[in-house]
């Protein structure tokens, strides 16, 4: 038998993420004008972002940023697989 190292749970949205993980956008699905509104607040593809709460709503931190977003909106970002 091989030894398999156990793989961590990996989020594929931003909705996926525990309060204090991690990630990086990849991309951003749903509404079409969705990534026009996040890129005016810094949220876009390649930007790392910190869950700090997950209710009653996702508040994530980015640089020296802080904002709230809508569940709908956390589950339209796509995070890079590791």
């Amino acid at each position: 038998l091989l030894f398999r190292p156990r793989r961590e749970h990996v989020a594929g949205t931003l909705a996926e993420l525990p309060a204090g993980g991690f990630g990086v956008v990849e991309r951003i699905e749903g509404d079409p004008a969705l990534p026009a509104r996040l890129t005016a607040q810094g949220l876009a593809p390649g930007v790392a972002v910190h869950v700090l709460q997950r209710t009653p709503t996702f508040v994530i931190e980015l640089g020296e940023t802080t904002i709230a977003l809508e569940r709908r909106v956390a589950e339209a970002l796509k995070l890079k697989q590791s």
